[in-house]
């Protein structure tokens, strides 16, 4: 067995997709054959679900900073305005960049010196906006020790600030062709990869625990529309702005959001409405919740300024839709992965039209056809064993470090 250092800027028991699935990946691995280097201690405090892996962690400085003028209120003179303008647009992003700058430095050196003091085999570095990735690939050039990487997201041609976009544009090819292996998480992401830099991606599912298989119920009277997860004001926005305009035209049925914004941060980037709830804690049961919904909705943007990202994007929260029990109602461009593969496999039922209209007939029709729904259900509960089940995901993830 390989003895891994996995560098990553976030790891379990953080909440969110990366973190979740990463621990996923690695509840097979011997307790001694890996070790994680990741964010501060201080990234854990109130952001953390279950408990850590029965790793050696190790930490590196501060979290990642944040705006320079978050949380601060804005001047209203007009010059202040447009210096404050100026500044968010370009000298704030150079301040970051130098602040990740020493970061980076700081994790290849930290990733040097836990490679020479506890023997490690291997590193393995993870998606970020820059700095671990690229921490990473800098201590497998300083050391000599063999790369893998996990991508849960596209590195270049993604949302960052215009350097970070600069920086992954110019280092993601040395990156990926230097590492000994590249992970990604669907076909749709390895086939962008091996034919932009004529690499082999492998492609590792996210996984989740299958239940045992149950039928589509009914739709209550008042049905519910529950969607869960993050929402990018950029990836997904549009698409559930766009499902809150459908549901003016479905008035028996109210959309319920868990993530983790709140009312006044979904009011501001235009996402709410009379019909929608947010129903979000730190101990509510995100799967009990989703298995009391009508529909799950599955939303990608159609009209986003990087849309490689809704092209190749395979949602953490996929799985868990899958054995939900719950029909899944895919919203998304037509040639996005969600919609490409729910249409031919039968897992959900796409619309992948921006028209609130033609969105409302879907959600009626869907409540109304008990024999869709439960076809749906089950075409979704067999993707989910043939593709996601933890067992068998997790099995073949440990054999590439053997």
């Amino acid at each position: 067995m390989k003895r891994t250092l996995i560098i990553s800027a976030w790891a379990p028991p953080q909440a969110g997709g990366s973190p979740i699935i990463l621990g996923r990946l690695l509840h097979k691995f011997p307790k001694n054959s890996y070790l994680i280097l990741t964010s501060s201690t201080a990234a854990f405090k109130g952001n953390s679900v279950g408990k850590r892996l029965p790793a050696k962690y190790f930490f590196i400085g501060s979290v990642l900073a944040s705006h320079p003028n978050q949380g601060r209120s804005r001047p209203t003179n007009l010059f202040y305005k447009a210096f404050g303008f100026v500044f968010r647009r370009t000298i704030s992003p150079l301040i970051v960049e130098l602040r990740d700058l020493k970061k980076i430095i700081e994790i290849r050196n930290r990733a040097v010196e836990i490679t020479k003091n506890e023997s490690v085999d291997l590193l393995m570095g993870t998606s970020d906006n820059g700095p671990f990735l690229l921490g990473s690939y800098l201590a497998s050039r300083r050391t000599g020790v063999p790369l893998y990487v996990f991508l849960f997201d596209l590195y270049a041609h993604n949302n960052f600030s215009f350097p970070k976009r600069v920086i992954a544009n110019l280092m993601e090819r040395i990156i990926l062709r230097h590492a000994s292996r590249v992970f990604v998480t669907n076909d749709k992401t390895a086939k962008y990869y091996r034919k932009l830099y004529q690499i082999e991606p492998t492609v590792v599912e996210h996984t989740i625990r299958i239940p045992d298989v149950v039928d589509a119920k009914t739709a209550k009277e008042k049905p519910l529309v529950t969607y869960t997860g993050a929402i990018i004001y950029w990836a997904q926005k549009d698409s559930v702005i766009n499902l809150i305009k459908a549901l003016n035209l479905v008035p028996e049925v109210s959309l319920k959001i868990f993530t983790a914004l709140t009312k006044e941060q979904l009011e501001r980037i235009g996402v709410w409405g009379d019909k929608v709830s947010l129903g979000f804690s730190k101990n509510t049961d995100i799967k009990r919740e989703q298995s009391k919904a009508d529909i799950l909705f599955l939303p990608m943007g159609f009209e986003t300024p990087f849309p490689e990202i809704p092209r190749t994007a395979s949602p953490g929260k996929l799985p868990e839709y899958l054995v939900s029990g719950v029909p899944i109602l895919v919203h998304a461009p037509p040639d996005s992965y969600i919609a490409e593969d729910a249409r031919k496999l039968g897992w959900g039922l796409v619309v992948d039209q921006k028209d609130p209209v033609v969105l409302a007939s879907a959600i009626k029709g869907l409540l109304a056809d008990n024999n869709l729904r439960k076809k749906l259900v089950r075409n979704a509960f067999a993707v989910a064993k043939e593709r996601h089940d933890q067992q068998k995901v997790s099995d073949l993830f440990l054999n590439y470090f053997r």
